[in-house]
């Protein structure tokens, strides 16, 4: 699922047209066979998420998903792998 790797990358840079549109007939595609890949960095952290946490740095504020090293992948709306995230704040 290597996917969410290659359309984090294109976002915002200039890549050739063929290249992004293959990446998103590659996105779609999934898509429509019921997987859907999702990237939780920038999110708020909440100790309900099924994610698993590899590494915690402290810091102000409060508690957010900084980077995420593996996307959750869902089949069909049901969760089949966890996110593995490294998350960044207070974690009282």
């Amino acid at each position: 699922m290597e996917i969410w790797r290659l359309q984090a990358r294109i976002r915002g840079t200039v890549t050739p047209d063929p290249v992004c549109l293959a990446v998103e007939r590659i996105g779609a595609s999934l898509g429509r066979l019921g997987l859907q890949v999702r990237d939780l960095q920038g999110e708020p952290y909440d100790e309900g998420l099924l994610v698993r946490v590899i590494e915690h740095e402290p810091g102000d504020g409060p508690r957010t998903i900084s980077e995420c090293l593996s996307p959750a992948v869902y089949y069909q709306g049901r969760l089949l792998k966890a996110a593995d995230v490294v998350t960044k704040g207070d974690s009282r």
